[in-house]
């Protein structure tokens, strides 16, 4: 995942029937994040190097780097 090869639009976490939704604003690199219903399973698809983390702890640490 470090060559940038792995790109989404957005990325929803879903614990039970909510989701922590987090997209990045192209013209101004601000990142979103929302909390709202799991989406449907239309259009979304499972994040494989995610897999590790299903049914662990959610925590979070932030790196920005804008170049």
């Amino acid at each position: 995942m470090n060559d940038g090869s792995a790109r989404w639009d957005a990325v929803a976490i879903c614990l039970g029937s909510t989701a922590v939704i987090v997209t990045v604003e192209p013209d101004t690199d601000q990142i979103i994040v929302a909390r709202e219903a799991c989406p449907s399973r239309d259009g979304w698809e499972p994040i494989p190097s995610f897999e590790f983390a299903v049914t662990k702890p959610l925590g979070w640490s932030w790196i920005g780097i804008n170049s």
